[in-house]
């Protein structure tokens, strides 16, 4: 599959809340789906475990997935915001994608550098840590970049999916919290949607 913009959500404090787990969810992902249809009508929200997954074929614009990523940050229940790109899970095209995303972002002025990878899917043929070293040595290779694995001026986070991979360089707080249940009726936002932006649940 050809890379392509994304951004990925993280809600951490769901995960404690044991039965009413995926109540909050549903809340998180109709919230999120309301506040990102203001900026994009053409984003979409995809369930991965334990992460959330905004794509939308205008956010081949820069300046429209910057807007995403923005009005993501102000939605409650979500913690952490990774805008990246999503890629094929072979190693060789997860390599070039990371390499031009480093470069978009960042340049190729020498800095220091750590990969974290995981994997979700625990079947995939490298391990984390192979992961890890073989996306790193691609970036001391084309770029001469060196590696810190204990305070790095760049953490390139990889994450291996069941069906792709996930590659961020950016690591925005967001607002935490839970999410509010959304209210339908008589509010005053976009047709009585209480604003997912406000208050916690």
């Amino acid at each position: 599959m050809p890379s392509q913009p994304c951004v990925l959500l993280k809600h951490g404090e769901l995960a404690i809340k044991g039965r009413n787990r995926g109540v909050f969810e549903r809340h998180l992902l109709r919230n999120l789906e309301w506040a990102l249809g203001e900026v994009d009508p053409r984003a979409r929200v995809e369930r991965r475990a334990g992460v959330l997954v905004v794509t939308s074929p205008n956010a081949q614009d820069p300046q429209r997935q910057a807007a995403l990523v923005e009005r993501a940050r102000e939605v409650m229940g979500i913690s952490v915001v990774q805008p990246g790109v999503r890629t094929s899970k072979d190693p060789k095209a997860t390599a070039q994608s990371m390499l031009a995303l480093l470069t978009e972002q960042l340049g190729t002025a020498p800095r220091t550098f750590a990969v974290r990878a995981r994997r979700r899917d625990k079947n995939f043929r490298m391990t984390s840590s192979e992961m890890a070293t073989y996306l790193g040595q691609r970036v001391v290779d084309e770029l001469g970049w060196s590696v810190d694995l204990n305070s790095p001026d760049t953490e390139i986070t990889v994450e291996v999916d069941w069906r792709e991979t996930f590659v961020s360089v950016r690591h925005l707080r967001g607002q935490g919290g839970l999410p509010r249940a959304p209210r339908w009726g008589n509010g005053s936002q976009s047709g009585g949607h209480t604003d997912p932006r406000r208050g916690l649940l």
